[in-house]
């Protein structure tokens, strides 16, 4: 619609590693759309990334905004379970779920020192328990299991809908899209208690046309692109 001419290349390893890649020199875009907003903050204290100035607007969610507006807010992801319709499940699982001896072999999960969707994983089962200590024993069972951890928090939705796992967790939105948009044979449940990310995306210092990168960043936040 805008007449701006994009080329995406997924990230290499998730969100984290581009950045350190950005950080480093060693990958030079035009903008970084994608992962946390704590990432886009390490990318702003570099000083990797450039303010944009957003147009007045009542109707956009602003509370997440950054003072020094070296990245932009465009999104708010929540993490799910992911699973397979089995016998076993006479309900949706929940937390319990992933360290049941019944299914944690067969459980798959983002990575925490690679993903955001791993980050977000590890904290939320520190702050949902009443005592942190918890939250650590509840990871400790999953790592003496042997649970593998992804590179990409997606690689969690493809091996579920392979037949590889049962049960894991990944982003709701990327869950919702490979089953609608790729008829994948997976089910989602977000659930209680569970985490989120702000998702955000950064114009960046070396950007071939800053102008054009700056007005995408303008048209992600607007009513259209939201909706």
């Amino acid at each position: 619609r805008s007449g701006i001419r994009c080329q995406v290349d997924p990230f290499q390893g998730g969100a984290r590693r581009s950045a350190e890649l950005l950080v480093e020199g060693r990958l030079q875009p035009d903008l970084m759309l994608g992962g946390t907003s704590e990432i886009h903050e390490r990318l702003a204290a570099a000083e990797v990334s450039i303010p944009v100035d957003l147009p007045e607007d009542p109707g956009r969610i602003s509370r997440f905004d950054s003072a020094s507006r070296r990245f932009t807010p465009s999104y708010l992801g929540y993490l799910a379970l992911v699973y397979r319709q089995l016998p076993d499940f006479q309900r949706p699982p929940d937390w319990g779920a992933l360290i049941d001896s019944r299914w944690i072999d067969r459980v798959s999960l983002p990575s925490p020192a690679s993903t955001s969707g791993g980050s977000v994983f590890l904290a939320t089962q520190l702050l949902r328990q009443p005592d942190p200590e918890r939250g650590w024993q509840y990871i400790a069972i999953l790592a003496s299991a042997g649970v593998p951890w992804e590179s990409r928090s997606i690689d969690v939705i493809t091996k579920i809908a392979a037949g590889e796992a049962d049960l894991g967790v990944s982003w709701a939105q990327d869950a919702w899209r490979r089953r609608e948009r790729d008829r994948m044979p997976i089910e989602v449940i977000i659930p209680t208690r569970t985490g989120y990310e702000v998702g955000a995306v950064s114009a960046l210092r070396w950007a071939r046309d800053s102008q054009a990168a700056q007005e995408f960043i303008r048209f992600l936040t607007s009513k259209e692109a939201q909706q």
